[in-house]
Formats: C-alpha cells, structure tokens, sequence
C-alpha cells in the first residue's frame, strides 16, 4: 500500500508542475516566458515569468518591462507597462499584469534592457479563450 500512495504522489507532482514556456531569441539573448494561470483566463491577471539568459547562463540586473494588448484592437491599457523584478541574481523576473478583458489574440511584449546592449524587444503571443 504504501508503494501505491508514493507513485500517486509522483504522478500528481509531475502533473502539476508542468507549464507552458515560450522561447525568443533576441540579440544574444534568450527569453523563456511562463505565465500563471496557464493558460491566461479571461477576467484574471496573471504572475508573468521571464528567464533571460546568455549561451546557457543566466543574465541579471536587466531593467524589463512588458505590456498586454490585442494587436489591432486599441484599448486604453494598451501602453500600461508593469515593471518586472528580478528573483534574487537569478536571471529570473516576475511581474502581475493586468486582467485580461475579453478572449481573443493577445501579445505579451516586452522591453529588455541589459547592462550596456540597447533596448530590445520581442513580442510572446497568445490566444485566450472565452469563459463557458
């Protein structure tokens, strides 16, 4: 019996700590971004995630800041940036964005700045789906 409640364990670990993550490469640099809820829900903001590293190392002290909006759908928030705060040295940056008003096709966009590189951007997209 107890071998049994070991795997359930396993299994339900397992499960849950998978998430989807998004690459892009921009300049010399690598973004690996996550969200949580995953997937985006409407009417919910959500813990926005940004890995930046450098060939296979993690890359701190950047400034980062990213927006939500609909490409070709104006709204007021579209120029609303949150601020991202790295997780202790760690090349790691979380930011809470906005709630999402309406399903349809976002992009979560980023502005990268790192020590002395210019400004970069890159663009995640997203499609959220309506509430049943």
């Amino acid at each position: 019996m107890p071998i049994f409640i070991m795997i359930l364990v396993l299994m339900l670990s397992i499960s849950c700590s998978t998430e989807t993550v998004q690459t892009k490469n921009i300049g010399d640099l690598q973004l690996d971004m996550s969200t949580e809820p995953d997937p985006l829900e409407v009417g919910e903001p959500a813990l926005i995630k940004l890995n930046v590293e450098k060939t296979g190392k993690s890359v701190s002290q950047c400034q980062i800041r990213f927006r939500q909006h609909m490409p070709g759908m104006e709204m007021k928030d579209d120029n609303t940036y949150t601020e991202m705060k790295e997780q202790a040295d760690s090349g790691k940056y979380q930011g809470h964005g906005l709630p999402y008003h309406m399903g349809g096709d976002w992009e979560i966009e980023f502005e990268v700045k790192c020590g002395d590189a210019a400004l970069q951007k890159a663009g995640f997209p997203y499609h959220i789906k309506w509430p049943e």
